[in-house]
């Protein structure tokens, strides 16, 4: 039984890290109940930037485990982007050479300012696979796009050298396994998405199954894939700000069905983020630019339930970022303070700030989405930070207890 010593001290606990993560009390109205939990401590895995003073990287966007051997997929300014690998999950050696050996068409002149990327991983047939391309941040055009893959970690190849035959306007940006093939989608500004997939990954062996009844080019951005019970599911986009949002789902990996759309009620100011798994829970984040990022979940992958929302408009954002004991971790963008905050969840209600100690809080840095791995007994996610650089972060052992647990209701 909890003193009443014990009960102040867990409310105001419970304030300061409620202002801390941007709401306050009445915001997240009445706690169901004020439970210790454990306060995820972190630490930096690797140096900002990888500590590369020719090649300044700006944000790890991609993680993924092979073969025993955690891998790094990061977004770089100059002369095409590099992977990085570590056998301890803190010492990062490059693994592969500048743009994996392929030659890195200029950007056009309206491009401005731009990135070299790995968007995404994913191991299939025993080979590790990697997007690749680059991104105009003035236009938001991608090009350049390919797919890159490797049995050894150190001899790639490219198996989509021309992004799909688009190579001046297309981005391969999101790679999954389904059914024994492997699926990736494409960013299009021009002509909208397009969904490929292969039996084999080999060059000249993929298939087109974009959906039929997609509005091209309204969806130009594949957010995200999740399996789900047998199912593919797909969110789809028209941009990073604004647009409209789709949800898609397939049971053979051809024939696409259309979603409910009431989690995309305030369009054209929410979009779509990405999708996440934890028990027999699918889980979605929606970008909400009117009344704050939200958190939808179905049970069946047909009936979706608004489980939390952040009800703060700064708080526009919530993507499922990894899963990791139990809890499905959660990356929070701020537009008010700039700072990314990361939360989790065991049930998609109760949600607790799991930033906390030791996790990078400053302007400009934030977790992205869906570079939570398990390596060694640890999760691992990739961070942005545009100005110091790139870092990867990893859980360390608990110290403290706090009283931290809080829920959010929809009324």
């Amino acid at each position: 039984m909890k003193t009443k010593t014990l009960l102040v001290n867990g409310i105001i606990a419970l304030s300061l890290l409620l202002a801390a993560a941007g709401l306050d009390l009445a915001r997240a109205q009445q706690a169901s109940s004020t439970t210790s939990a454990p306060a995820m401590n972190w630490t930096r895995a690797s140096e900002y930037g990888f500590g590369l003073s020719d090649n300044f990287i700006g944000a790890v966007t991609a993680l993924e485990v092979f073969n025993g051997i955690i891998y790094a997929g990061p977004t770089s300014r100059s002369s095409g982007t590099i992977m990085f690998n570590s056998t301890d999950g803190l010492t990062w050696m490059p693994t592969s050479p500048v743009a994996f050996g392929q030659a890195v068409p200029e950007p056009p002149p309206d491009c401005g300012d731009y990135w070299y990327y790995i968007w995404d991983l994913a191991v299939f047939d025993s080979q590790l696979y990697a997007t690749v391309g680059i991104a105009c941040l003035n236009t938001w055009v991608y090009y350049g796009g390919m797919v890159v893959r490797t049995s050894d970690g150190t001899t790639w190849e490219a198996v989509v050298p021309d992004a799909f035959g688009s190579p001046s306007s297309q981005a391969v940006n999101i790679l999954t396994v389904f059914n024994d093939m492997i699926y990736a989608g494409t960013a299009n500004i021009t002509t909208g998405l397009q969904v490929w997939r292969s039996a084999t990954g080999d060059v000249d062996d993929w298939e087109d199954v974009t959906p039929s009844n997609l509005a091209m080019p309204a969806h130009y951005y594949a957010s995200d894939f999740q399996e789900y019970k047998g199912v593919l599911f797909m969110t789809t986009n028209v941009g990073a700000t604004s647009g409209i949002s789709q949800l898609w789902s397939t049971e053979d990996g051809t024939t696409w069905e259309a979603g409910p759309m009431e989690m995309y009620s305030c369009e054209p100011n929410c979009i779509a983020g990405n999708l996440g798994l934890l028990d027999d829970t699918l889980y979605m984040g929606v970008w909400n630019f009117i009344s704050g990022g939200e958190l939808w979940t179905t049970a069946d992958g047909t009936d979706w339930t608004l489980s939390a929302s952040t009800g703060d408009a700064n708080l526009v954002g919530i993507d499922p970022v990894g899963v990791y004991d139990g809890y499905m971790y959660l990356g929070v963008q701020d537009i008010g303070t700039g700072v990314g905050k990361l939360w989790r969840t065991a049930d998609g209600m109760t949600i607790e700030n799991a930033s906390h100690p030791g996790f990078d809080l400053t302007i400009g840095a934030a977790v992205f989405p869906n570079t939570g791995v398990i390596f060694q007994d640890h999760i691992y996610l990739g961070k942005y930070n545009w100005e110091i650089g790139g870092s990867i972060w990893r859980n360390a052992p608990f110290e403290t207890w706090l009283p931290i647990m809080y829920k959010y209701t929809n009324e």
